[in-house]
């Protein structure tokens, strides 16, 4: 996880100073989870506003994908242009990079966005067969993960 993601991450997460996690050490498994964990409680929001409450798992999942390699201006890029759904994501993923000047963004063209594209779909199937039914989960108490206790879980044992 690089440095600006990471604090992004954490700067979502409003996480208290009190429990000390830093971009400084990435490599720390709470950081790096509460970062993550952060960041895709966003883009989930972003999806669920974006394309609906009732967006299948398939198509969050890919979208989620599309944020987590291609950026979630990418996602976001796709989402606005109508795709949120199937094939329109793949081809919305396209047309961001053939719409860049030069026909690639960051060194990367619509050819690298359509194969980390599939890569994601193999990611859903994987994910189906571990029995993941739904992307939007009903938190009885609206809470996080992880949650905010105001301490690290490492010195809670």
């Amino acid at each position: 996880m690089d440095i600006p993601y990471c604090n992004g991450g954490l700067s979502l997460g409003k996480y208290p100073a009190s429990i000390g996690l830093s971009c400084d050490n990435r490599i720390d498994p709470e950081t790096n989870t509460a970062a993550a964990a952060a960041t895709l409680n966003r883009n989930i929001k972003t999806i669920q506003s974006r394309c609906g409450q009732n967006t299948g798992l398939e198509d969050a999942l890919l979208l989620l994908y599309v944020a987590h390699n291609n950026g979630p201006g990418v996602m976001s890029y796709a989402m606005k242009n109508g795709g949120c759904s199937g094939d329109n994501i793949r081809l919305k993923v396209r047309q961001f990079y053939d719409s860049q000047p030069g026909g690639n963004y960051r060194g990367v063209d619509a050819n690298w966005g359509e194969r980390k594209f599939n890569y994601g779909k193999k990611v859903v199937n994987a994910a189906r067969s571990y029995g993941v039914t739904s992307l939007f989960p009903k938190s009885p108490n609206g809470s996080l993960c992880p949650r905010n206790t105001g301490k690290r879980a490492l010195t809670q044992i």
